[in-house]
């Protein structure tokens, strides 16, 4: 058409699926009741945010991964030297104590120190890693929202409207590029919907028959839209990772507290029950969902106290669990999940844009989001995995996974969605320009202040740190030391 620009963007997806879209550049805002933003600058936008906050997760978790690696060493050292002295029992072995007392100075120099410090984080880094990877083994191929499958969700019967649901599932799969998802339906009256499993070649869209009855086909297709962005963009990859972290955690703090309270045992036996039989996929689910509510609590278990020599052996266990539970804890809500959950949101705004460009559409998803945020919400039964959803909840009960409130709220997903021409009132409390002026003055004040109240959460994880690895020297290291002399 003379006079009018176009604009073909070409969107590359995970596996090399592409998809063109022609975009009209007229002159003016894209129409809506604010100025607009084409759903092309919104992708650019969110999928940079994401790239950042990913890079800052890792370096997250890796900082994380320092104190409890610490606590972590000392008892594969110990572990490590029985292990040794057993058999030195069958084959002679080297003595790495005598080693060490041979190397031993009065006044270390810097270097030792340093020497000290990697002897320290190294083997409890290698061990998590390790555990990570056995993890992802083991539960990365069930997908990272299997057990939404176990609860009960069947395959689409003949009823007109799940039958629509099969079609509208693969036009967005065929607009996108990608092959067609397999669909699923879960008998709950919440409405809401997930994109679950391991990549975009074993996806399934999960349906629950509330969301069927409450949203018209438009809405409805615009959800599916959402959810087949969100595997095209591959955040089932980022999902499964997500979750392969904090059962990684699980796990390790199930070992360490399990000498000295009953529910870790209680897990570590359902993961024993499941490695030596031939587990089907509910199975392989729900040893990943008790994986990831592993640590949500902490708790002692006041009916297992213990005094003498066995006292003495559970001290050690006693305090490195409470210490990786509670360093856990801290540097988990001062630094990891913050930058995790900024990370998981951003994907989900980018599925928001990205299903605009699918369908078309951005008035039809808006009003979807506002129906599920009145009518929605988590299904029960479901809080390990309530990122995954469509949409979710914004409060954390206290024996829930801190994943619970990953989802990104509906009120600002629908004002960008407003930005690209949807034509819905905003949800929530829309502040003027003078209000965040305020509000991020007020903040730049206080910040001294909530930058001391971080660094003290910090500072006593490490102290937490510290005074597990004194308790190690103090009655750990004796008993090892007196087992090593009786096997040696």
């Amino acid at each position: 058409m003379p006079g009018v620009a176009y604009l073909t963007v070409t969107h590359t997806y995970p596996n090399c699926y592409k998809t063109s879209v022609t975009e009209n550049l007229a002159s003016g805002p894209v129409p809506g009741p604010v100025d607009g933003e084409s759903f092309h600058d919104q992708q650019v936008r969110h999928r940079r945010r994401s790239g950042w906050f990913t890079a800052l997760s890792s370096v997250a978790i890796g900082l994380v991964g320092l104190p409890l690696s610490a606590v972590v060493s000392p008892l594969l050292y110990a572990a490590g030297l029985l292990v040794l002295d057993l058999v030195n029992l069958v084959a002679r072995m080297p003595d790495p104590l005598r080693h060490l007392a041979g190397d031993s100075s009065s006044d270390p120099s810097p270097e030792a120190w340093a020497v000290v410090v990697v002897a320290l984080v190294v083997p409890g880094s290698v061990a998590l890693l390790l555990t990570w990877i056995g993890v992802r083994r083991v539960f990365g191929p069930a997908g990272s929202g299997t057990a939404l499958l176990a609860l009960g969700a069947r395959e689409p019967s003949g009823d007109l409207e799940e039958r629509q649901l099969r079609n509208v599932v693969d036009e967005m799969a065929a607009a996108a590029g990608i092959p067609a998802p397999r669909v699923m339906m879960l008998d709950s009256p919440v409405p809401n919907a997930a994109a679950v499993g391991s990549d975009i070649e074993d996806a399934t869209v999960v349906v629950t028959t509330g969301l069927l009855a409450t949203l018209d086909r438009a809405e409805t297709q615009a959800v599916v839209g959402h959810l087949v962005a969100s595997v095209g963009n591959g955040d089932l990859r980022i999902g499964t990772t997500l979750a392969s972290v904090f059962q990684t955690l699980g796990l390790v703090e199930s070992v360490l507290r399990a000498p000295s309270e009953r529910e870790p045992r209680k897990t570590l036996r359902h993961l024993v029950r499941y490695a030596f039989r031939r587990p089907g996929a509910d199975d392989v689910a729900e040893a990943a969902r008790v994986l990831t509510y592993a640590g949500t609590t902490v708790e002692v278990d006041s009916a297992e106290t213990a005094s003498g020599l066995r006292a003495m052996l559970l001290l050690p266990f006693l305090a490195a669990g409470m210490a990786f539970s509670m360093t856990r804890m801290l540097f988990g809500f001062v630094l990891v999940n913050p930058v995790l959950r900024r990370a998981w949101r951003a994907r989900k705004q980018l599925a928001d844009a990205t299903a605009v460009q699918l369908t078309r559409d951005p008035g039809a998803l808006a009003r979807a989001l506002a129906t599920l945020r009145e009518r929605g919400g988590v299904v029960s039964g479901t809080e390990w995995a309530a990122y995954l959803f469509v949409v979710g909840t914004d409060t954390q009960g206290p024996d829930e996974p801190d994943t619970v409130t990953f989802n990104a709220p509906v009120g600002p997903r629908v004002e960008r969605l407003r930005e690209m021409g949807a034509d819905v009132p905003p949800i929530g409390t829309r502040y003027s320009r003078r209000q965040r002026v305020v509000f991020a003055v007020l903040m730049l004040v206080t910040s001294p202040c909530w930058l001391a109240f971080v660094g003290l959460l910090l500072a006593l994880g490490v102290i937490l740190t510290i005074v597990s690895l004194m308790i190690d020297m103090l009655f750990l290291a004796p008993v090892v030391a007196l087992l090593h002399a009786l096997l040696r």
